[in-house]
């Protein structure tokens, strides 16, 4: 096989360690990463061992990579897409790029969190939260977070890298009831930003080093740490919150689509995703896992938005481009 080699960030993964890509210049499989590294890296450690493959890891934020997917630079560039917000694999499913698979274990993830096709199936899960430092006066509400007079600035995904920022700006759209109200909104936080993180994953990590006192995160990332021992908490807004699932794919351009049906397989079931959530403080999806997504959205006593995951993929182009016109260019 002809060595695939792809931008990004790219990290070898044999049962001994990483290695360089020069070592792996054959992978028998070429895995797009859009979640945290940490994640991808525990899972395919895993998944090489027990299977005796070579994979390679590319990492990508959520919107490069599905740029990436529907543009790539050679044919068969990567195999697997896996991690990064669902909305994005609906849209990548819509337009034909992701491959129809039947694999095991499909079953044990909840209707809602994956695609009804079999195009992508969710493995992991978050809860839209504020990230803030124990010593200041933290927000309830989104509105107390652009309230004015708080003198805190907040430290904010990118919408146009992060898969985070969207389902940020999902929530406002839902929330406010209008695009025009969702941008007044966001062109308010605009105004209290400290600065915006490529990724979403980042933020908490900006707290918890001192370099912010807020941040908008999924909330597993603020708890993981307040877990290292951080002095972070995590807040749920009581005016609505939204949710992530990460997802994992086929990609239809595969060259090794039986090697990438294998490696959806493992990442699904049970201990793919005990693996993937325990690398990076995420939730799994499975319903037969305690602590799963669903049932940590079912014990939140606030409205969640974005259950319709299918609409916010075919609002996602919209609202981004919204954002990048009205409050990135300063049109408010």
């Amino acid at each position: 096989m002809a060595p695939r080699i792809a931008a990004g960030t790219v990290v070898g993964v044999t049962v001994l360690g990483l290695v360089t890509l020069e070592q792996l210049d054959s992978p028998e499989l070429v895995v797009l990463c859009s979640n945290n590294v940490d994640s991808c890296t525990a899972v395919v450690a895993r998944y090489e061992q027990i299977a005796g493959s070579r994979v390679t890891i590319v990492r990508m934020p959520t919107t490069e990579a599905l740029a990436r997917i529907r543009v790539p630079k050679e044919a068969g560039e990567f195999d697997v897409w896996m991690g990064g917000p669902a909305e994005a694999y609906t849209i990548a499913a819509d337009e034909g790029l992701l491959s129809r698979a039947e694999v095991e274990n499909a079953d044990s993830i909840p209707g809602n969190l994956r695609d009804p096709d079999g195009r992508w199936y969710g493995i992991y899960g978050g809860i839209l939260a504020f990230c803030a430092a124990s010593d200041v006066a933290a927000p309830t509400t989104w509105d107390d977070l652009v309230a004015a007079g708080s003198g805190e600035r907040v430290v904010v995904p990118n919408p146009m890298t992060s898969g985070t920022a969207f389902t940020m700006l999902s929530v406002q759209f839902e929330r406010l009831g209008s695009l025009d109200a969702a941008m007044d909104y966001m062109s308010r936080l605009d105004s209290r930003a400290a600065t915006y993180t490529d990724s979403g994953t980042v933020t908490a990590h900006v707290v918890a080093s001192g370099r912010a006192g807020i941040g908008v995160t999924f909330g597993p990332y603020c708890e993981t740490e307040n877990e290292l021992g951080r002095d972070v908490r995590t807040i749920y807004p009581r005016d609505g919150t939204g949710f992530e699932v990460g997802a994992i794919a086929i990609l239809r351009e595969s060259s090794a689509p039986d090697e990438a049906g294998r490696f959806v397989s493992f990442t699904i079931s049970a201990e793919g995703q005990h693996i993937g959530a325990e690398s990076s403080g995420q939730l799994p999806v499975s319903a037969s896992i305690p602590g799963n997504l669903n049932a940590r959205l079912d014990a939140l006593d606030v409205t969640v938005f974005g259950q319709d995951i299918d609409a916010a993929g075919k609002r996602r182009a919209s609202l981004i481009a919204a954002w990048a016109e009205k409050v990135r260019h300063g049109a408010y």
